[in-house]
């Protein structure tokens, strides 16, 4: 009986090796090199608008790669006392479009990205759909100039939150400088 079951676990363990063997995972395509540039570890400093004004505040955020195919973030800052969050990036071949999420600590939803990159202008751009403070559906965009790998000003904008009217206003803005950038090139 025991000579019977392992030699049916190596026949169900040679057929899953041959059947991994013929299912090669795809190749990143040049989209997924866009989606890695932004791996490694940033200082930020921004602005959003509030009520009164613009408030300043600083932070981080480190990107890791997951595999050749995803980003994941782990972000900081020191809006509202400590803000903290994570982003995931990758790129879906079937609408040929950037897609990601953001959650953070200040809300119990998720908001969904999807976008494009412009090589020649070499910005990113994603519309956005997420769930607002109020509990409604709050659409966005995200811009991101990519000034060098060392550098980009990440810039979001929502509805105007006064209703007068259907255009989007700046939310906020973003400069990250990689931590690094000495020891990469420009």
């Amino acid at each position: 009986m025991f000579k019977r079951r392992v030699a049916l676990g190596l026949v169900i363990c040679a057929g899953l090796v041959s059947q991994a063997v013929a299912q090669q995972p795809p190749t990143p395509t040049d989209a997924y090199k866009i989606v890695m540039m932004d791996v490694g570890e940033w200082n930020i400093t921004g602005k959003m608008l509030m009520p009164e004004g613009f408030q300043e505040f600083q932070g981080e955020e480190k990107i890791d790669a997951i595999g050749k195919f995803w980003t994941v973030s782990h972000y900081s800052s020191d809006m509202f006392g400590g803000l903290k969050g994570s982003t995931t990036i990758g790129y879906d071949t079937k609408t040929k479009k950037f897609i990601g999420t953001w959650v953070d600590s200040f809300q119990p939803t998720v908001t969904h990205m999807k976008g494009t990159y412009d090589q020649k202008t070499k910005t990113m751009t994603f519309e956005t759909a997420g769930i607002g403070m109020d509990g409604k559906p709050m659409p966005g965009k995200i811009v991101i100039q990519y000034e060098n790998k060392n550098s980009h000003t990440f810039t979001m904008f929502h509805k105007d939150p006064t209703g007068r009217t259907d255009k989007m206003v700046k939310t906020m803005q973003m400069t990250y400088t990689r931590k690094d950038a000495n020891t990469r090139a420009k």
